[in-house]
């Protein structure tokens, strides 16, 4: 069964009247976003692991250090032009519009960026980092464009559209990547990748979508566009700074190896984690727009939700505690001894994403609710507590700096669930019980892990080969756990696999 057709099937009351039966468009949406998501997430792993090895802990430190701020820089690009189209239900001239705007911002950003990068070159000894930006103040105005084009074509509704242009840029970024880190261009060889995966994405978006930038822009929707945008920046881009603060005070504190060090186990968690967050967001946005227009207003969220995030909680958590109980065998196996001492540090990380889980949804949930100002504030305060417990941690090496962001994960839920049912009406107490029925089966999963681990047949067997064999058996009872905790949705999961043998015969 795929995670498509759990989120399909799994619902508290067993039988999900109305809505249940209008999910397989969503859900389809979710499977197709969601292999996007995977290829690219693998593609782009695959080459962080391979730039980690050729580079080795300092260099890639820097490499670390220079994406982050290029990272921060986009988000402030990006400015939610995307989200303000896939929001938007009124004059079909608006989109063209808001592309020009989100161009005119790339291109802002991306000069700011290479006027930066030209200092920085000039400073003694900086000169790597200063040709690095340049790559990187390029890639920030393609990558403007691209988002922009992809909220169009998600607009529409074009998701096939959408996951074959991801694709196949991500297919040409990896193939330019590997040839350059192969060829000894260091720290340049994934900057150079993703030029060319943002050129390939944005081509293709161009000639599928044919829309030309427009100017004219009628005033009020002008303000309509800067009041959403600029709350979407301010959350955004305070957002990404709190999740990129630790790498700075560990660059400053402990320096480049140790960046490395924690940077390689935020990417690792982080490349599922991306991959669950934008299809999470996808079908959020899908799920809680469909219940606000069949209801006029945000009242039908809950019933959404009560599939929503248990489907979401009972798929994504089993694989962040996976990685978590696997991080040494996992981070050995891949690079090295070497890289060891990441090992603790993913561990702390992948336990602290099942804590962001649910966070995936306040975007969608408080634009649809008409309520996105909420955002900005408190994820200012969100930002400040991982802040200041990064720059209290940082001088007590990676491991507290690590423990201090799982802390600050922890009030960012508490945070997130408040704002969720003080502004777009949820009840967590109607939610959290179609979500705990899955608990005997993560612990009887968790508990055959730990009994296999110890016996020395498995740990005679290489790293990576001991990850697949004990894998296999874990998730088997798992899956036959969530089959006796949701018999509902496995006997809804059957029929559609029986469905497929026989249209397949």
């Amino acid at each position: 069964m795929t995670a498509g057709d759990f989120l399909l099937t799994i619902d508290p009351s067993e039988d999900a009247p109305g809505p249940g039966r209008r999910r397989p468009s969503i859900v389809k949406a979710g499977i197709l976003t969601t292999m996007a998501r995977v290829l690219s997430q693998a593609s782009q792993l695959a080459i962080f692991l391979l730039a980690a090895h050729v580079m080795g802990p300092a260099q890639f430190g820097v490499f670390a250090l220079v994406s982050a701020i290029a990272l921060i820089a986009l988000r402030m690009a990006e400015a939610g032009w995307a989200e303000f189209v896939m929001s938007w239900t009124g004059d079909d001239e608006v989109p063209g519009q808001v592309l020009a705007v989100a161009i005119l911002s790339g291109l802002v950003v991306g000069s700011a960026g290479l006027g930066l990068s030209l200092a920085v070159q000039a400073w003694p000894g900086l000169g790597d980092a200063g040709r690095l930006g340049m790559l990187f103040s390029l890639w920030i105005c393609l990558a403007t464009t691209w988002t922009a084009h992809n909220g169009m074509m998600l607009h529409q509704e074009r998701l096939a559209a959408s996951a074959a242009a991801l694709m196949l840029g991500e297919a040409a970024g990896f193939v330019v990547s590997v040839w350059a880190l192969l060829e000894g261009h260091g720290i340049f060889a994934m900057a150079y990748g993703r030029v060319v995966q943002q050129s390939v994405q944005l081509a293709l978006a161009v000639r599928i979508l044919r829309t030309r930038p427009r100017l004219g822009m009628k005033r009020e929707v002008l303000g309509q566009l800067m009041r959403f945008s600029g709350n979407i920046l301010a959350a955004r881009t305070i957002s990404t700074i709190r999740i990129y603060a630790a790498t700075f005070v560990i660059g400053g504190f402990l320096g480049p190896a140790s960046v490395g060090f924690f940077r390689l186990a935020q990417r690792l968690v982080g490349a599922l984690a991306e991959v669950m967050s934008e299809t999470a967001r996808i079908i959020a946005w899908s799920m809680f727009r469909s219940a606000r227009t069949r209801h006029g207003s945000g009242r039908g969220f809950q019933e959404e939700a009560a599939v929503f995030f248990p489907a979401l909680l009972v798929l994504a958590v089993p694989v962040f505690v996976w990685i978590a109980l696997e991080a040494r065998t996992l981070v050995t196996g891949l690079l090295g001894p070497e890289w060891a001492p990441a090992a603790p540090v993913i561990l702390i990380v992948a336990l602290s994403q099942c804590l962001l889980l649910p966070t995936y949804a306040s975007e969608p949930l408080l634009s649809l609710a008409g309520e996105v100002r909420r955002i900005p504030r408190v994820s200012l305060f969100n930002a400040g507590v991982a802040i200041g417990m990064a720059l209290v941690t940082g001088p007590f090496g990676i491991m507290a700096v690590a423990l201090g962001q799982a802390l600050a994960a922890a009030i960012a839920l508490a945070t997130s669930i408040w704002l969720q049912q003080r502004h777009a009406g949820l009840d967590w107490r109607g939610i959290l019980p179609g979500a705990f029925r899955a608990l005997p089966a993560l612990g009887a999963g968790v508990a055959l892990l730990l009994l296999l681990r110890m016996q020395p047949a498995v740990e005679a067997l290489p790293p990576l080969l001991r990850l697949v064999a004990v894998a296999f058996p874990v998730l088997a009872i798992y899956a036959l756990g969530l089959a006796l905790a949701y018999p509902g949705a496995a006997r809804q999961a059957a029929t559609l696999l029986l469905r497929r043998v026989r249209v397949a015969s």
